[in-house]
Order: C-alpha cells, then sequence, then structure tokens
C-alpha cells in the first residue's frame, strides 16, 4: 500500500487516501487475475467423488494447482471403502514469491497511475512526477500533468508482461470465417 501511495504522491495519513489506495490495489489484483485465470492468493478446494488417475494424479477442475492438502477415501452406509475420495487442494498462484515480480510490479503501477479515484486525488494534492534533473540538483523539470481521462495509463505497462503466467488457452485468436473445428 505504501509503494502504491508514494507512486502516486500521495500520504496515507488521510483516511480518504488509504480507502482509495485499498480499493485501487484491489481493482488492480482483480483485474490481473481475470488476465491470468486464477486468483493470485492460493485458494482451497474441496471435490468430492474423484478416482485415481492412471499415473496416481487427480482430476481436478481448479487450476493451477499449488498442493494436495488433504485425501479422504468415502465410505458407503456400511463404512466399505467405495473406491472414491474427498481431495482438498491449493490452487492458484502465491503472488508474494520472488518469481511473480512482474505481475506485483504490473498491479502497483496500475493501482498508482491508472486507477481513477487515486489518480484524481493525486492531482488534487498537487503530485508531480520528475521528468529529468540537472546537474548537482540545481534544476528539476515536471511532467506536465494530463488529464485524468487523457491518459489513464502512463507508466502502467502492457498486461502482456504477465503472458508467461497466463493459464493456457486464455488468448482469443479468431480470424474473420474461421472457427475452431474442436469443440472444447
Amino acid at each position: 500500500m505504501g509503494e502504491v501511495a508514494r507512486r502516486a504522491g500521495l500520504d496515507l495519513e488521510d483516511p480518504n487516501v488509504v480507502q482509495a489506495v485499498t480499493d485501487a490495489i484491489r481493482d488492480a489484483t482483480a483485474d490481473a487475475e481475470g488476465y491470468l485465470g486464477y486468483p493470485l492468493i492460493p485458494l482451497t478446494a474441496i471435490e468430492t467423488g474423484l478416482r485415481h488417475g492412471w499415473n496416481g494424479s487427480w482430476d481436478l477442475r481448479q487450476e493451477p494447482i499449488v498442493r494436495i492438502v488433504q485425501v479422504t477415501a468415502e465410505l458407503d452406509d456400511d463404512l466399505q471403502p467405495t473406491g472414491l475420495y474427498t481431495v482438498e487442494y491449493l490452487y492458484g498462484r502465491d503472488a508474494r514469491e520472488p518469481e511473480y515480480g512482474p505481475i506485483r510490479r504490473w498491479i502497483t503501477a496500475s493501482a498508482a497511475y491508472a486507477h481513477p479515484v487515486v489518480r484524481r486525488l493525486a492531482e488534487q494534492a498537487g503530485a508531480r512526477r520528475v521528468k529529468s534533473v540537472a546537474a548537482e540538483g540545481q534544476s528539476v523539470t515536471y511532467e506536465a500533468a494530463p488529464a485524468t481521462a487523457d491518459a489513464p495509463t502512463v507508466g502502467v505497462p502492457p498486461m502482456s508482461t504477465m503472458d508467461r503466467w497466463r493459464l493456457r488457452n486464455r488468448r482469443a485468436y479468431t480470424r474473420p470465417g474461421w472457427t475452431d473445428p474442436r469443440p472444447y
């Protein structure tokens, strides 16, 4: 939260700023999760009535799988094993891991530079971004502050920087008049 406020030039002492930054981070995280196709904080899922796959794996609905938490054999009314299992597992990604730095940077930049409420608060506070500094800091040039509607993504890297972690088959490439012969 502090990094978003610092980039936007805002002071976290104001409760309105704290709320705006919190909302901006939530919105940017939701955008990233929608783009990637999974949650950025692992969630728990429980599936029942599963059988082992041919290689000992499980055919689970959610992906990517972080880890299997627990596997429990299901029993019938006579307390005999049914051959089916209940599987509890975590799915998603833990975006706090070092390898997901580009995802965190995109969320931070999007929250600081593209969220309309944060941008409006930054403009009201008179926050300016340094464009250049002359020798020994004797003169400073600031970027012209664009209106909120004029440049909603200034400073935000493209979402394609997160493509390496995107679930496969999430891209939509269609040519006019062409349909995919595979229904799934």
